[in-house]
């Protein structure tokens, strides 16, 4: 089961980004921008795909999916991530809910264990539908770009639904945002399936 969290963002406020895209025409005698000034001016970079000023903006999450999800959201090279050791994730235990491979190999990898086998050396055996954890830390335009490649039909479902909880997470940073992101592709999946 894929759990996903986000923990930090900033800047805290959308319309710092506003301020942000501002910037590179701003003259020492403008007035600063007001919060729906600089709400416009996001989402019109946004609408232009006048994405660098959206570099500025980060997000932290703290995703818990199965190791082949993980690896395919970390293809993506943008970011940084901070993985836990297996040795700190306890597989699950076999409770014989899973199917007959996941379950043997589970029984392997504990049969190790009771032998003395160190957990790093002992995790060769497990799938990688294993669990796995990691923290990732990502720009918003990095984040849009994981958004248009792992949120279309053609991405594998439970990677997809990973993507989405984090578009949900990013919502609640930069609705407006968010809201614009989604209306400016539709042809992306835009519920858990």
């Amino acid at each position: 089961m894929s759990q996903i969290r986000l923990i930090d963002y900033s800047p805290k406020e959308e319309p710092d980004i506003g301020r942000y895209a501002r910037y590179t025409r701003k003259r020492p005698d403008e007035a600063p921008v007001c919060d729906e000034d600089g709400i416009r001016i996001a989402k019109n970079c946004l609408k232009q795909g006048h994405m660098s000023v959206f570099e500025f903006a980060h997000l932290l999450f703290e995703v818990q999916c199965p190791i082949y999800v993980a690896r395919q959201l970390m293809r993506h090279r943008n970011g940084a991530f901070l993985e836990r050791s297996l040795r700190a994730l306890e597989p699950p235990k076999n409770d014989g809910k899973q199917d007959g491979d996941y379950a043997a190999a589970l029984d392997k990898y504990n049969e190790l264990l009771a032998c003395g086998v160190h957990k790093e050396d002992a995790r060769a055996v497990l799938p990688l539908s294993t669990p796995t954890g990691f923290l990732w830390k990502i720009s918003l335009r990095s984040l849009f770009n994981v958004f248009q490649q792992r949120l279309s039909r053609a991405t594998q479902r439970d990677t997809r639904n990973v993507v989405f909880a984090m578009y949900a997470g990013a919502s609640n940073a930069y609705p407006e945002l968010m809201t614009t992101f989604r209306d400016l592709n539709p042809e992306l999946v835009w519920e858990e399936e």
